[in-house]
């Protein structure tokens, strides 16, 4: 298989045994409580609602970084029902 997208196998067997880097880690730490926001939201919130909830948690994170995210996860905000025109 290194032979067909022509990387060397010491290269190869470095990139698959390197530990985690910090920012993959951060993401980690991001995903973890994307999902606990989400679902404090009964899945409602999106990117933005997050990011500044995050914000406010501590973490520091783009709106771009954090629906990037949450797309790779498969995290998507529901859309609350609204009542229908003239009902109380």
């Amino acid at each position: 298989m290194c032979c067909l997208f022509g990387v060397s196998t010491s290269g190869f067997c470095d990139w698959l045994y390197r530990p985690m880097s910090q920012h993959e880690r951060g993401n980690a730490q991001l995903v973890q409580a994307i999902k606990h926001r989400h679902e404090a939201s009964d899945g409602t919130y999106g990117s933005p609602r997050i990011v500044r909830d995050l914000m406010d948690a501590g973490f520091a994170c783009s709106e771009n970084r954090l629906a990037r995210l949450m797309k790779i996860a498969g995290i998507k905000a529901r859309h609350q029902r609204r009542r229908p025109p003239g009902a109380a």
